[in-house]
């Protein structure tokens, strides 16, 4: 997660300076390099795999425990506890993603700020939970608690969204760093406590099952 958000930083402090100052065709043309070396690097793990394989053909093909195969059937022994779990990933995720999709394009129009300037606050977010989630993610699994952590969450991000409805409208002031806080703190605390959720409420057989339907909806 960590290192994912961290792509998202550099994306977003990146990319706007790019197309400000080369145009659109340059900073398409950066993100297909990048596409690039993501697909050289899938091919680099498949050349070491297959160099894994010859050196020990055995050890190379010990193949997906029980716990990691997919299989249809396991859907039917899912209780209600992980359907609600998934529904409110998909719920949270809704209001999250659009929130984070247009928040350059908020700042830059009603807090008047360049493009730059508003891709580097709109990296906040992914700024607090690139440093916070091996921290919460240690936490959470030595305290528990995670569904007080999974609804307390929720009313962080109701209280974020919220108070940037009221924000006024001003010219390049920060009244919106406040709800980019609240939210890269909700979001870090939903995503490391609701992950750590899905092995608790489904058997052990199934986990794999569990993440990829969750993942998936």
């Amino acid at each position: 997660m960590t290192l994912g958000r961290l792509g998202s930083v550099a994306n977003a402090a990146i990319v706007p300076s790019v197309y400000d100052s080369a145009g659109l065709g340059t900073a398409l043309m950066v993100g297909f390099l990048i596409c690039l070396f993501s697909l050289g690097n899938a091919f680099g793990l498949v050349y070491l795999d297959k160099k894994a394989e010859e050196k020990d053909p055995k050890g190379a093909r010990t193949g997906l425990s029980d716990e990691d195969k997919f299989k249809w059937s396991d859907i039917y022994a899912f209780n209600k506890s992980y359907w609600i779990l998934t529904g409110s990933c998909v719920i949270t995720y809704m209001s999250i993603f659009p929130y984070l999709q247009i928040a350059s394009d908020l700042l830059q129009t009603k807090y008047h700020f360049s493009k730059i300037t508003a891709g580097y606050l709109f990296g906040v977010p992914y700024i607090i939970s690139a440093a916070s989630s091996p921290f919460l993610g240690l936490l959470i699994d030595n305290i528990g608690k995670r569904a007080f952590l999974i609804s307390l969450s929720s009313v962080i991000l109701i209280i974020a969204y919220g108070s940037s409805m009221m924000m006024p409208e001003c010219h390049e002031c920060y009244n919106e760093m406040w709800p980019l806080i609240l939210i890269g703190i909700g979001y870090s605390i939903y995503a490391a406590a609701i992950w750590g959720s899905i092995p608790y409420v489904v058997e052990a057989h199934t986990i794999g099952t569990a993440f990829g339907i969750a993942t998936a909806i």
